[in-house]
């Protein structure tokens, strides 16, 4: 079953498509209707996964019914570790993950989620849509069998605590915090004094509740999506790592297309990104923090000045990372982001 989405800034009811598919199911041969699986650990209610519900519409009417994608959501395949092993053998034909997924395999992934690289969006999508992004998708092409698609809009990450608001590096001091499994974030949370642990997205709303952590990181969307907001008193809008969901096609999934079914399915793709990066159907990101005040959390916006505090402190991560990404991802790097 194809799941559509009307819109995404509603009162947050996750659902999702729990019957299983077949596997990998692209096909091109002449006539026959071609069928993806898609499949994501998010909620229908976070911006990427929205587009991608509009996108299964987009591929349908751009084909002519003669290609469907048919959308898993909320985990029911499997949660965001397990779905890129799928993909990447194809078993199933389609997903977007964080770059931190990648981290372990294709270390270059790095790259995205260092630390106040980007003061606003436009400046992020510019290096995504640049030579870094299509750098990571060759990577990516080569080493695990998946065709990048596009980087969909997710946000800027913001932190989240029930201990106090955050305003300066200061008072990340003794912080415990959930972060994803990925050294770069480990290593942020030790610049600014904060202790990590790693902690699986499905599993973070209880850990907070229970307070094995006393707060998190993730973009406003997600926030939102995952009521995260609901055992969460202080937010702080702080924007330290822009964070694409990536979306991929197994390669052999894609080879198997004909060059116009290719070029249905990138034209949809194109279009997902553009709506997502419009935030077509879900709320903008004043309407998070009105919402996330509204239901009780104290939002703290970081001016410019308290901003560059943080970005003074995390600084030199990278040059944790300049061994395991290589000469050629940093210097692009360095260069899109102004700082060769």
């Amino acid at each position: 079953m194809t799941l559509s989405l009307a819109a995404c800034g509603s009162s947050p009811q996750p659902g999702s498509d729990s019957s299983n598919p077949s596997g990998g199911g692209a096909s091109g041969s002449g006539g026959e209707t071609v069928k993806l699986v898609f499949a994501t650990g998010s909620s229908p209610l976070q911006t990427s996964t929205a587009a991608v519900l509009r996108m299964a519409d987009t591929l349908a009417e751009l084909s002519g019914g003669t290609m469907e994608l048919e959308c898993h959501t909320d985990g029911a395949l499997g949660e965001e570790d397990a779905l890129v092993d799928a993909c990447s053998m194809g078993t199933i034909d389609m997903i977007f993950c964080a770059a931190a997924a990648l981290e372990g395999i294709i270390p270059q992934y790095q790259l995205i989620d260092l630390p106040f690289s980007f003061a606003t969006k436009e400046e992020a999508f510019a290096f995504l849509d640049g030579d870094v992004g299509n750098y990571l998708f060759q990577l990516t092409e080569e080493k695990m069998g998946m065709h990048g698609l596009v980087y969909l809009e997710n946000g800027l990450r913001c932190f989240s605590n029930n201990v106090r608001p955050i305003t300066s590096p200061a008072d990340m001091v003794g912080l415990k915090m959930r972060c994803m499994s990925s050294q770069v974030y480990i290593d942020m949370y030790s610049a600014l004094g904060a202790s990590a642990t790693v902690i699986p997205y499905g599993e973070l709303y209880t850990a907070m509740q229970q307070g094995v952590v006393d707060g998190q990181e993730n973009p406003l969307g997600n926030i939102y999506s995952m009521r995260f907001y609901e055992v969460q008193k202080y937010i702080t809008v702080d924007n330290h790592v822009y964070d694409p969901d990536i979306l991929f096609i197994n390669s052999q999934s894609f080879a198997k297309l004909t060059s116009q079914q290719q070029a249905w399915l990138e034209q949809a793709a194109a279009q997902a990104l553009q709506e997502s990066r419009d935030n077509l159907g879900c709320m903008t990101q004043q309407e998070y923090i009105d919402f996330f005040r509204e239901n009780g959390c104290e939002v703290t916006e970081l001016t410019p000045e308290q901003h560059q505090l943080f970005a003074e402190a995390t600084k030199d991560v990278y040059k944790n990372f300049a061994d395991s990404i290589g000469e050629e991802g940093i210097n692009l790097y360095l260069k899109a982001t102004g700082r060769a």
